[in-house]
């Protein structure tokens, strides 16, 4: 077993403990505490071909384990938008070959354990959450359904159903949908454009066929890798897990699908999508540097930035009817968004575009960097503080080509200089593209001028 020392961790700590010390309400104890024990418990290897990263916490009582299936939207067309959603919706909430969904929702209580699933662009996941003592039997239980799901008729209609309903629900929210059909209309032919939740349409096409055959594709030893996080020893948890896993097969024929280089996809001139909307959306998106380097980090902070200058000078000083918000979204290809919503497009859009070409010129101050800093590793150090956050984090990283790098990340917003971060405003500003949905008719194309 391949033992890795995270010497960022310890970085995150030294600078976590200055916080805790400034007034932030967090233990400087505590922090060195957690910080000690993720960098000296972190153990990858593999067993029965399924790679496996898992976080031993001594004082945690609980265990958290993710089941990852590597792919997203890349592994199905448009036209099957949902259907991993609806797959592992279906899995955890129906019957199993062996045991019926009562019984396995009455044995995962008395068990005190908790089973969700996510879906994202490049990876979705099965999470299992319980205390340590009874590890072993939510684990067996669950793996009743997710090796041998039934797929039954009628449980799977009623399952569809629910799904649908909360898909619908869903559309009902215009900025929600807004947003959803911008990155659509900037990303027309990247898998990064479509929704992982699927569309009503989509949804209702799905049948039980097509979702257990890509159940059954997704269920693929060459598409997984897990991650767990708690205090059992690893050990003991591949112990509980070899009998089961190993019975997973391998498709040797499998080829993984090709996603378009993210760059080479985004318009060169701005989007406008007309939609009878109460607020006019506009989203602003840009292909960032790879995850893992310093420019990155970089490109992180000054958009964390963007966004609260934008905020404080739109929302708070001219007291315009809009909202702000942004933020980066670590994939394979990363790329950082930025979005408005306002009542009366025209000032707003203007204001914010001159707040930008602003910000280039004045550029952000050390003092403003360090704080912001501070909030967006105060906030990581929180999602850190049980078994299940730890889990997601090392699920997100785990699933990508190079998963050390999007840990490392962490070490890197720690020591990046404000020069840095300025610099990388003043590249990657200016290259966001932007698409208006809502009222375009009032928004004139001189307000995305780009230079």
């Amino acid at each position: 077993m391949l033992r890795i020392k995270i010497a960022f961790l310890l970085w995150l700590s030294a600078y976590l403990t200055g916080c805790g010390t400034a007034g932030s309400g967090r233990k400087a104890g505590g922090t060195t505490a957690l910080a000690t024990d993720l960098a000296a418990n972190l153990s990858e290897t593999r067993f029965s071909d399924i790679r496996m990263l898992q976080r031993q916490v001594a004082r945690e009582k609980s265990v958290a384990v993710e089941i990852v299936f590597t792919g997203g939207v890349s592994h199905y067309g448009d036209a099957q938008d949902g259907i991993e959603a609806l797959a592992l919706e279906a899995v955890l909430n129906g019957s199993g070959q062996e045991i019926q969904a009562a019984e396995l929702q009455r044995r995962l209580r008395t068990y005190g354990a908790q089973v969700s699933y996510r879906v994202g662009l490049e990876h979705s996941s099965i999470t299992l959450h319980c205390t340590e003592r009874h590890f072993a039997q939510a684990w067996q239980a669950l793996m009743h359904v997710v090796l041998f799901p039934a797929f039954d008729t009628t449980e799977f209609a009623a399952t569809r159903a629910r799904y649908l309903e909360r898909v619908n629900q869903a559309t009902t929210d215009p900025v929600q949908v807004a947003a959803q059909q911008a990155l659509a209309a900037l990303l027309p032919m990247h898998a990064y454009g479509r929704s992982p939740e699927g569309t009503p349409e989509s949804v209702t096409s799905l049948t039980l066929d097509s979702v257990q055959a890509h159940y059954g594709r997704m269920l693929y030893k060459h598409r997984l890798c897990v991650t767990s996080a708690g205090s059992l020893n690893p050990l003991k948890v591949q112990r509980e897990m070899i009998g089961t896993l190993s019975m997973i097969g391998t498709d040797k024929n499998y080829v993984a699908p090709t996603v378009a280089e993210l760059k080479t996809v985004l318009p060169t001139a701005p989007v406008f999508v007309p939609a009878e909307l109460p607020e006019t959306l506009a989203r602003g998106i840009v292909a960032l540097p790879p995850v893992g380097t310093r420019e990155y980090a970089a490109a992180e902070l000054a958009l964390a930035l963007l966004v609260s200058r934008l905020d404080d000078d739109l929302c708070q000083r001219r007291h315009l009817s809009c909202t702000v918000t942004g933020g980066v979204l670590p994939l394979t290809q990363p790329f950082g968004s930025i979005q408005f919503t306002s009542k009366v497009p025209n000032p707003t859009l203007r204001a914010a575009m001159e707040n930008r070409k602003g910000i280039l010129i004045t550029g952000f101050g050390a003092d403003e960097v360090a704080q912001k800093r501070a909030y967006i590793l105060t906030r990581l150090y929180g999602s850190l503080q049980n078994s299940q956050g730890q889990a997601a984090l090392l699920a997100d990283a785990y699933a990508k080509p190079d998963w050390k790098a999007h840990l490392s990340n962490i070490a890197l917003l720690q020591i990046v200089k404000p020069e840095e971060v300025n610099a990388a405003a003043r590249k990657y500003f200016p290259q966001l593209r932007w698409c208006v949905v809502g009222n375009t008719g009032s928004v004139g194309r001189g307000v995305f001028e780009q230079k």
